[in-house]
């Protein structure tokens, strides 16, 4: 079965926590006060099963309290079971008019929770549609049955008849409403994660290479009016690092560059980055001025990098950079300022690397 997971484990936990928390306070508080209607309309058979329910949620805080998957799982099964069998039993005991029917929609919605619970959410349909085609029928059923028999208790009190029906009503969809809050929250989460993977490198967190062509596309129209420099980024001796210490070490060094140009991109809105490829970066910088105070910034920024060793284990390992920029003077094919950049870091490579070539 192809399945996908809707929330990390901590994420999910915490909802699962606070759900069940909450929906057993919920539910222990309704039962109480059922049990006060009972007793005064002498519903002696619906009373007992009641005081039974009052029991099993008295019992799951033991359960929440200890809460782990084991114990959550046999607590939503408990729940579920408890929850069938008194809507049944209330319809056979009092009838239709009070609204317990009502539940049977937080039932069928309650599938949604399954999904979030089991953090997984199926492409196969069929047990959705069984598990609706069975409320619908449990609904439909104990219709018929209120039809054609009397329930077991006669109330005729109209404002507790209406009261009671309000109720249920109420807490059917507030159970329907959190169903799909849950479920809302765990798909919001998925198109966040969907987002940033589309948009994001996986290693460093910077732009992709797709995202950072669409900037570029965008920045560089032919409309703009704006002064842009590109500048490539490449890791001097990147290879010899790899070969020495391991990969291992070598996504460490390039996580340690990405800390410092997200330092930069928040302390800069003009300044976009993303990981171009390998050891690569392509930054976009929108300046003000003259072309020197560009330069100045990215001779600082080299020698930031330069000065920030990476400690690993006992070692400091020194990380350069070289730098190739150009400036966006003329209307040219994105393409072209880029090999433009890329050629500027190659004459950078070859005459001593750990400098900006412009």
């Amino acid at each position: 079965m192809d399945e996908q997971q809707l929330l990390p484990k901590e994420l999910r936990e915490y909802y699962i926590k606070k759900t069940t928390w909450i929906v057993n306070i919920g539910l222990l508080a309704s039962h109480v006060s059922l049990g006060v209607f009972f007793l005064i309309y002498s519903a002696d058979i619906i009373f007992l099963y009641n005081c039974l329910s009052v029991l099993v949620y008295l019992f799951s805080f033991m359960l929440l309290k200890k809460w782990n998957y084991n114990n959550s799982k046999i607590y939503i099964v408990t729940i579920f079971v408890e929850m069938y069998l008194f809507t049944i039993l209330a319809i056979v005991c009092l009838g239709w008019k009070f609204g317990f029917q009502n539940y049977f929609i937080a039932f069928t919605s309650s599938i949604l929770f399954i999904d979030f619970y089991q953090n997984t959410k199926s492409d196969s349909k069929a047990k959705k549609i069984q598990f609706g085609l069975f409320n619908a029928f449990l609904y439909v059923f104990l219709y018929l049955e209120t039809q054609l028999y009397s329930p077991v208790y006669r109330i005729d009190s109209d404002i507790s008849t209406r009261i009671l029906f309000v109720i249920n009503s109420l807490a059917s969809f507030g159970f329907l409403v959190m169903f799909l809050l849950i479920y809302y929250s765990a798909i919001y989460h998925m198109k966040s994660v969907l987002l940033q993977a589309s948009e994001k490198d996986p290693l460093t967190g910077l732009f992709n290479r797709r995202t950072m062509l669409q900037i570029l596309n965008q920045r560089l129209s032919g409309e703009q009016n704006e002064n842009y420099a590109i500048a490539m980024f490449d890791v001097d001796f990147f290879k010899a690092v790899n070969d020495t210490y391991g990969h291992d070490v070598g996504d460490k060094v390039l996580k340690h560059l990405a800390k410092q140009f997200q330092t930069i991109s928040k302390e800069n809105n003009d300044f976009w980055i993303s990981r171009w490829g390998g050891e690569e970066f392509l930054a976009l910088y929108r300046y003000e001025g003259d072309s020197s105070s560009v330069i100045g910034l990215f001779e600082q920024i080299r020698k930031q990098i330069e000065e920030n060793k990476l400690s690993y284990e006992d070692v400091e390992i020194s990380i350069t950079v070289t730098i190739g920029l150009t400036f966006v003077t003329e209307e040219k094919e994105i393409k072209e300022w880029i090999k433009s950049a890329d050629s500027l870091l190659y004459i950078g490579k070859k005459s001593g690397r750990n400098r900006v070539v412009v």
